[in-house]
């Protein structure tokens, strides 16, 4: 990525519009719609991230926000949980479902 482009990089993987984007360091973190988390990176990589049950979907209705830091990622949606993953192994560490109805 160079900052002197107008656009930085272009992705498409999501099939639905994109909702909520972060970054950190030379990742960005994108959740959308599609109920999918994505990681894009400046050396081209990009990764779906898993869910529960080793799904793509990671939220049964959709991502409304994500974020990331030096050692985590975290998505929560509108079913109310918050999913977070270990940035090193990019596995699923967590659900916290303070925020649902029940």
């Amino acid at each position: 990525w160079r900052r002197s482009q107008a656009v930085l990089k272009e992705w498409n993987e999501h099939t639905e519009r994109i909702s909520s984007i972060a970054a950190c360091g030379q990742v960005v973190v994108s959740g959308g719609f599609d109920r999918k988390v994505i990681i894009n990176s400046s050396d081209a990589k990009t990764i779906a991230l898993h869910g529960p049950h080793n799904s793509h979907f990671v939220d049964p209705k959709h991502i409304r926000c994500v974020a990331i830091c030096p050692s985590h990622i975290a998505a929560g949606g509108s079913s109310g949980i918050v999913y977070v993953w270990a940035r090193d192994t990019l596995e699923l560490v967590q659900e916290l479902k303070f925020h649902t109805k029940e």
